[in-house]
């Protein structure tokens, strides 16, 4: 596994999906030998379902099978720094699940519109309206989270949970 992150991060990371090629292979065999990692990536599965949903966890698990075959899916970019890409759309509660992909030192636009969105940070760091979330923190604001001025130091990976107004 990459020497730069933590077997937390790439547990979290290979939960959500986004997790893959060599490095994916390379966390399936550490996972193989090792409880902890298998522990880690059961919590880190929990924590992604309780978010996005059942449903959405299963696109989730989908998408990531496809990962290993057809390699890495296309990102949109968002803002200078700022990757995304829809995961899952939920017709009948008016929801979407989305991920997004920070730069270190990457800064979200400010709009003074959005909707209510929730965020689960996944790996590296994100400050937004005065709190710093760190891996596996939880927020909610009434307005769109990214963009709403956050910011990254080192990077970040967020899930984001948009509900329609």
């Amino acid at each position: 596994m990459s020497s730069n992150r933590s077997v937390e991060e790439t547990a979290a990371e290979y939960a959500a999906g986004v997790l893959c090629g060599q490095a994916s292979s390379d966390f399936e065999g550490e996972m193989r030998q090792n409880a902890k990692v298998r522990r880690l990536l059961s919590d880190w599965e929990t924590r992604v379902t309780e978010f996005v949903g059942a449903t959405a966890s299963e696109t989730l698990r989908s998408t990531r099978e496809r990962a290993q075959t057809e390699g890495e899916q296309e990102w949109v970019t968002i803002a200078p720094g700022i990757v995304g890409r829809t995961l899952h759309y939920d017709h009948q509660v008016g929801s979407m699940v989305y991920i997004v992909r920070m730069e270190p030192g990457a800064k979200c636009p400010l709009a003074s519109t959005g909707s209510p969105e929730e965020c689960l940070l996944v790996s590296g760091d994100f400050s937004l309206e005065g709190v710093k979330l760190a891996a596996g923190d939880y927020y909610s604001t009434p307005k769109s989270v990214i963009h709403s001025g956050g910011s990254s130091e080192a990077g970040a990976i967020l899930f984001i949970r948009a509900r329609d107004e």
